[in-house]
């Protein structure tokens, strides 16, 4: 078969990374089939997953997509964004992604529940909500869902020029940290990825390519609880929502972005043992929102440590704000607070070279693991005997429960 090349060599995306950050980031798909010598296309809602490179996609029980799949699984498909015409240049502003692939049916509720959770991530703008009410057992056993295992991609874009999107490092970084603000959040900043040096991703390359990280964070105080409710059903939305409106505001611009997940453990151990795929901690001090206390815990310089965080990767030109030092002085209450005397109220400069010598993981994992404790989650102490923003309260069993 003969193999056909791009003319205009110009336009191509020639970055896999950026094809599949614009993936992760659209919401609509087109897909040709072909059975007998007659082809058929359809248009859908979908999700994508980055670890398996697939495409899923939601539809009805019976009709042409399920009888095409069955008798030819080999399938071409296109995601386009339509960035807008350009008046008097009879000319059009785009980008888009196609991709060939072999298409198969989804059958178990395990794998059907898992696809429904990515499409429901990438298209709802409350996925928690969505999950809730749109996937139970019964739906599952319902739902036919069809994934799309991408073999090849290509790349092709037509957009405005990068110097002319905005007025350079300064216009960027004012634009996204109001669109941040605007969005629900309450501290927002620029992290220069440099500065993370010496900071463990998963995988090692994450920020391989990319120069700034946008931090940005929700403050807990204002709605006087600390527990699942408030982190999972407000907190985290907001940020997952924001992080979400900043990457495709930085994609249809033409530069890439990358939203490292809240939510997926690449180890899990135990509640101390969570390993994400990058420090959201070390992102913020970075951008100069704060500084990591002797607790361990991010301690910013608005909300003290009773914040959650998210963050935005890009290649995205920006101006950076400065690592901000451990600022905790002689100040000691976190570790006082802790009931089995974990914290070693350590000092260091900005990040912990051996968090061993601040945190004793152990002790604090036996007393969170206690079946007296279990009920209360995770420990609040140190973070409410910061006497940042003067909360020093002590939690109730009603108010952190988990």
């Amino acid at each position: 078969m003969e193999e056909y090349h791009l003319r205009r060599k110009d336009k191509a995306i020639v970055d896999r990374r950026r094809m599949l950050d614009f993936l992760e980031g659209q919401k609509l798909v087109t897909v040709a089939l072909s059975k007998d010598g007659k082809p058929y296309l359809f248009t859908a809602d979908y999700g994508f997953d980055r670890k398996s490179k697939s495409i899923f996609v939601h539809c009805a029980k019976k009709g042409k997509k399920v009888d095409y799949i069955e008798s030819n699984p080999i399938v071409w498909g296109q995601i386009m964004e339509d960035i807008g015409y350009v008046q008097g240049e009879c000319s059009h502003n785009y980008r888009t992604v196609q991709f060939k692939g072999k298409a198969e049916l989804v059958t178990g509720l395990k794998e059907k529940r898992k696809a429904l959770n990515i499409m429901i991530d990438q298209l709802e703008e409350d996925p928690e909500k969505g999950k809730r009410e749109l996937i139970d057992r019964s739906g599952l056993r319902k739902a036919l869902i069809i994934r799309i295992r991408i073999e090849g991609l290509s790349g092709k874009e037509s957009v405005p020029e990068r110097g002319k999107r905005a007025a350079g490092k300064q216009g960027n970084t004012e634009e996204i940290l109001s669109l941040a603000l605007s969005s629900g959040v309450d501290i927002a900043g620029i992290a220069d990825l440099k500065n993370l040096r010496g900071i463990r991703t998963y995988p090692k390359d994450l920020l391989k390519g990319y120069r700034y990280g946008i931090s940005i964070a929700v403050g807990l105080d204002k709605y006087d609880a600390y527990d699942m409710e408030v982190e999972g059903e407000i907190s985290y939305r907001i940020l997952r929502a924001t992080c979400a409106i900043i990457a495709n505001n930085i994609r249809k611009r033409g530069y890439r972005a990358i939203v490292p997940d809240l939510d997926d453990p690449v180890r899990w151990k135990g509640a101390l043992y969570f390993k994400s795929p990058l420090s959201m901690k070390a992102v913020a001090n970075a951008a100069g929102l704060g500084w990591i206390g002797k607790s361990a815990v991010f301690v910013s310089y608005d909300y003290g440590p009773r914040v959650n965080l998210g963050a935005v990767i890009t290649d995205m030109p920006l101006v950076a704000g400065k690592p901000s030092k451990n600022q905790c002085g002689n100040c000691s209450a976190c570790a006082k607070a802790c009931p089995v005397g974990a914290l070693t109220a350590t000092t260091f400069d900005v990040y912990p070279k051996d968090l061993r010598k601040v945190l004793q993981k152990e002790k604090c994992n036996e007393w969170i693991e206690r079946p007296e404790n279990k009920v209360h989650g995770i420990c609040w102490e140190c973070v409410l005997a910061c006497p940042k923003r003067g909360r020093n309260r002590k939690v109730t069993p009603s108010s952190r429960t988990r």
